[in-house]
């Protein structure tokens, strides 16, 4: 169980670093990272371009230097997105321009960020401009895409199905200029850039989805330990699922709420629950699993009994795995048997190898903390004998 605690624990400082380093620019990243370069009126920028067809839309793309200590991205807000902020599941942080917010959608940003693209109308009027380009009747305005990651400037433009093949330098006078002009906005915004545990949204983002990792990577050397290694000493292994289904619900909903309570201001508070419920949730469920297990059987003080049965078959069978791979399981069938042995019973292959039909196999059974019986040994016994022949005798 320590080995697995200090997994863990090492698993959980690697992430939190690395979510320092990245803060927001996780989900800044949505960007096509595959562009060519071109020129325009002598200015070097990066692009990507797909024509539309009668099937699929058109996509351009445009990306310029813009080293700003502003991050956002901006798009249109969608009735989702309305529905999602209602049910509290998400929250934007907002300029305080009534009709900018009720139609642009920011995200990865911070309060202060958005306070100061607020309080820039010139800012504002060049997002809007970019996202609806209501100029250009063959865009599809509720697609547009615009990201400044600190260090670029990104704008992805959907163009309609029906709209004629476009040109790069076509493209690029329709928004080269308009870009520049924003990109120039945001580069005379100079100030520092918050330290990462300053900022509560992204601190506590980070060390959440940090957890929910952790669980996930514990739970899963949980799992691989009993379904992968076979590492699974109780008579009957299903027996611990009803408590730790139990323990990790209860574990999970608070972990939930939680997140609720310090995630309060943040467009992927509803990403994050939903990383919580699946990896974290189902890692939660294996790793309760093991803590329970270990705790019934490290932590066990009952008297050991000894039972003595003998062989009267052993046999194998053969399993179809992956890839039209084939495995064998082995197992011996018991005279007399009762509980909590099981006949026929599965053992490993060494063991197998080792007894005969008629041979006898004593077991040392221990009763557990829990009280969910498990094998704490099994031998072949040389000297057994059965209790019926010696008293025929």
């Amino acid at each position: 169980m320590w080995f697995y605690l200090g997994l863990v624990t090492v698993s959980v400082s690697l992430i939190i670093y690395l979510y320092q380093k990245l803060s927001i620019q996780s989900a800044l990243q949505q960007r096509k990272s595959s562009l060519q370069y071109w020129t325009y009126n002598k200015k070097p920028f990066k692009y990507d371009l797909t024509n539309a067809s009668s099937k699929n839309t058109g996509l351009f793309v445009l990306e310029i230097p813009c080293v700003s200590a502003l991050q956002f991205s901006a798009r249109q807000e969608r009735q989702k997105d309305k529905w999602a902020k209602r049910l509290g599941i998400s929250y934007e942080f907002e300029t305080g321009s009534q009709q900018f917010d009720q139609q642009t959608y920011l995200a990865s940003i911070t309060q202060e960020d958005a306070e100061i693209i607020g309080k820039d109308s010139a800012m504002m009027s060049e997002i809007r401009g970019l996202i609806f380009s209501k100029q250009d009747v063959d865009v599809i305005t509720r697609r547009n895409l615009i990201i400044c990651d600190g260090k670029h400037l990104y704008l992805e433009i959907h163009l309609l199905k029906d709209s004629p093949i476009q040109q790069v330098n076509a493209l690029a006078a329709r928004f080269l200029p308009r870009l520049r002009t924003l990109a120039n906005l945001l580069q005379s915004q100079k100030r520092e850039t918050a330290h990462f545990w300053k900022v509560p949204a992204q601190r506590n983002t980070a060390i959440f989805l940090a957890m929910s990792l952790a669980l996930a990577t514990w739970g899963g050397l949980e799992a691989a330990r009993f379904f992968i290694l076979d590492k699974n000493a109780l008579f009957s292994p299903i027996s611990l699922m009803p408590e730790a289904s139990i323990i990790s619900a209860l574990a999970l909903l608070t972990f939930i709420l939680l997140a609720f309570r310090f995630i309060k201001k943040s467009a992927r508070r509803h990403l994050v629950l939903i990383d919580i419920v699946i990896f974290g949730g189902l890692g939660l469920l294996f790793t309760v699993y093991g803590l329970l297990y270990d705790f019934n059987s490290m932590s066990d003080s009952s008297e050991p009994t000894i039972a003595s049965y003998q062989v009267v078959d052993k046999y194998s069978v053969k399993h179809r795995g992956r890839k039209g791979r084939t495995y064998y399981t082995y197992h011996i069938n018991l005279k007399d048997a009762e509980y909590p042995i099981d006949s026929p019973m599965k053992i490993d292959h060494d063991f197998y190898d080792t007894i005969c039909k008629t041979d006898w196999v004593s077991f040392t059974i221990r009763d557990g903390r829990l009280h969910k019986p498990w094998l704490e040994n099994m031998y072949r016994c040389l000297f057994c004998k059965d209790p019926h022949q010696e008293n025929d005798f």
